[in-house]
C-alpha cells in the first residue's frame, strides 16, 4: 500500500477556499512565524478521525467552515472532509479516480455527499489504508485489540527531533499505554503483517499448549505404570506361585491390570504342590540375602568414613595444640 497527502484544503461558509497542494516525497512548507504553518498537521490530525480539535484557534479556526484532506492510496484519490468543532462529529468520505485533481475540488461538491459519523469515517479510512488487524491476540481466549487509525497517525507523527535521532522511536509518547499500544501496532502499520499472522500466532500457541498438557500426561501416565509395575507384580507372581504357574513380569501394565481384574480361582481346601512356592521363596530369599549383603557394605562404609573423621579431628587438634606451644 502507497499513500500520500495530495493537498490540504479549507473551505469557508461562502465557499471560499485555502490550498495547500502537496507532492508525493518530501515537502517543506515555509513562512513567516504564526502563518499556520504548525496548524497543518493539526488539521491532517483532526481530518484522521481525531476526538478533539488540536488546531489553534486565530485566523484558520475563524475562516474554516469545512477541513478538508485529499489522499492518494494506490490508484485511488479520497477525499476526507471535516467540518468545524461546532459540527465536528459530521465528515464526509468519498472515493474518486486516481487522476482527481484538488485543485477543482468546491465546497458544492458536499453538498450531495451524505454527512457520516466520525467513527464511520473512522473505519472506512481503515479500510483503504489496509488496516484489516482486527484482533491481535495470540491466544485464543486472549482479547486482542485492532490495529487503529489513531494508533498509525501517532506513529506518522514523530517529533523532528526524534525523527533526526538514529537511536530512538516512540519515546516522547507521554501516555504510556498509547506508546505500547503504537509499538504493539507498527508492524502492521508498516506493512509487515497481515491478520494471517495473528491467527495463525494463536493457533501455534494453541498447539503448543496442547503438547504441554500431553507432555504433562504422558509424564504421569510413565510414574503411573512404573508405580503398578513395582507394586503389582510381585503380587501377581506370588499368586501364580500358589498355583503352581509361571508369571511374566515382563508384561505390559495394560496386560497385568486385565490379567489382575480376572484372576483364575483356586480352591483353598486343597492341597497345593510346593514346587512353585519353594521357588519363589527361594527366589525371594536371594534377593534378600542380596538387601543384607548391600546393608553391611553400605554400614562398612559409614564406620570407616567415622573412622576417618576421628583420626582427622585427632589431627586437627594436635595441629592446634603444637600452635599453642
Amino acid at each position: 500500500m502507497k499513500s500520500y497527502i495530495k493537498a490540504i484544503i479549507i473551505f469557508n461558509k461562502n465557499g471560499e477556499k485555502r490550498v495547500v497542494p502537496l507532492e508525493q516525497g518530501v515537502n517543506i512548507i515555509t513562512g513567516e512565524s504564526k502563518t499556520g504553518k504548525s496548524a497543518l498537521v493539526e488539521i491532517i490530525d483532526y481530518c484522521l478521525c481525531s476526538t478533539r480539535c488540536t488546531i489553534p484557534k486565530g485566523k484558520i479556526t475563524d475562516f474554516s467552515y469545512l477541513y478538508t484532506l485529499v489522499m492518494a492510496i494506490d490508484d485511488n484519490t479520497y477525499v476526507i472532509a471535516r467540518y468545524n468543532w461546532d459540527d465536528g462529529s459530521k465528515m464526509h468520505f468519498s472515493k474518486e479516480a486516481k487522476g482527481f485533481e484538488p485543485e477543482n475540488l468546491e465546497l458544492s461538491y458536499f453538498v450531495e455527499k451524505p454527512a457520516l459519523p466520525y467513527k464511520d469515517v473512522k473505519n472506512e479510512i481503515e479500510c483503504a489504508l489496509g488496516l484489516f488487524v482486527t484482533n491481535m491476540a495470540t491466544d485464543a481466549d486472549q482479547q486482542g485489540k485492532k490495529a487503529s487509525l489513531r494508533n498509525m497517525v501517532s506513529y506518522l507523527f514523530q517529533h523532528q527531533n526524534l525523527m533526526a535521532s538514529k537511536f530512538a522511536l516512540f519515546y516522547r509518547f507521554s501516555d504510556f499505554y498509547k506508546r505500547k499500544d503504537v509499538i504493539d501496532q507498527f508492524p502492521v502499520f508498516a506493512g509487515m503483517i497481515s491478520q494471517e499472522y495473528y491467527s495463525d500466532l494463536i493457533q501455534l500457541n494453541t498447539l503448543k499448549a496442547q503438547l504441554k498438557q500431553k507432555y504433562k500426561k504422558q509424564k504421569a501416565n510413565e510414574k503411573s505404570t512404573a508405580y503398578i509395575k513395582e507394586n503389582l507384580s510381585p503380587l501377581l507372581t506370588d499368586y501364580f506361585a500358589l498355583l503352581e504357574q509361571d508369571f511374566d513380569g515382563k508384561i505390559s501394565v495394560q496386560k497385568m491390570l486385565k490379567i489382575a481384574s480376572d484372576l483364575p480361582e483356586f480352591d483353598d481346601t486343597q492341597l497345593f504342590g510346593e514346587n512353585k512356592i519353594a521357588e519363589r521363596y527361594s527366589e525371594l530369599n536371594a534377593v534378600l540375602e542380596n538387601l543384607r549383603n548391600e546393608e553391611r557394605e553400605i554400614l562398612l562404609k559409614i564406620k570407616n568414613i567415622d573412622n576417618a573423621f576421628d583420626t582427622g579431628s585427632s589431627f586437627t587438634q594436635m595441629l592446634k595444640d603444637f600452635d599453642g606451644v
